[in-house]
């Protein structure tokens, strides 16, 4: 944050988007807390089946919005 106010004295293109920083570092924050309570009673093979499917999904819509 010091880095961007910084450079956004001298360029004004450089200043992040605050509204989407603060929100997206909210939800990672209740994201962390919450994975971190419920991961205890959840199974490991769960958990990676779940993380697996997250991330062919994820993959696979940047593959389609890549071709289009």
């Amino acid at each position: 944050m010091a880095t961007f106010s910084l450079l956004a004295m001298r360029h004004q293109t450089v200043a992040p988007n605050w509204v989407t920083g603060i929100a997206m570092g909210a939800g990672g924050l209740a994201g962390g807390y919450v994975g971190a309570r419920i991961q205890h009673g959840l199974p490991e093979s769960l958990i990676r089946r779940v993380l697996a499917g997250i991330v062919v999904v994820v993959g696979a819509l940047f593959l389609v919005d890549g071709l289009t």
